[in-house]
């Protein structure tokens, strides 16, 4: 599992500032604050998912529940939209799009700081 998630992240990470600038036509600028918001959200919410099963002492409920949010992530980021995005529907997408990296965050952060607790 944690082959698979690392193999996932790291994928991602190396395209996700092209694809936002190719997909939405985003400036250096506007796409490195969606990186750097994405990336340290996976570091804040490691500590919300370590706080969560310790409290509920469901290790591996919430390792589950964070694998498969990060997939539900995965799968909103890999809905084909068109290339570059129409101007009437760029908000919804990029709103879209930040949706899914949310989400893969919040299922990395329950999934992370949990896998060396078992």
């Amino acid at each position: 599992a944690n082959m698979g998630e690392r193999f996932g992240f790291y994928t991602m990470m190396a395209i996700l500032s092209l694809f936002i600038m190719t997909k939405f036509g985003l400036d250096e600028t506007k796409t490195g604050i969606i990186y750097s918001i994405f990336y340290a959200s996976i570091y804040l919410l490691a500590l919300v998912g370590g706080l969560l099963a310790d409290k509920t002492r469901n290790y591996k409920g919430v390792i589950l529940t964070g694998l498969l949010l990060m997939t539900l992530g995965y799968v909103i980021i890999a809905i084909p939209t068109p290339t570059p995005v129409p101007e009437g529907q760029f908000g919804l997408l990029l709103a879209f799009t930040c949706l899914g990296l949310l989400v893969i965050a919040l299922g990395n952060g329950l999934f992370k700081g949990n896998l060396q607790a078992l």
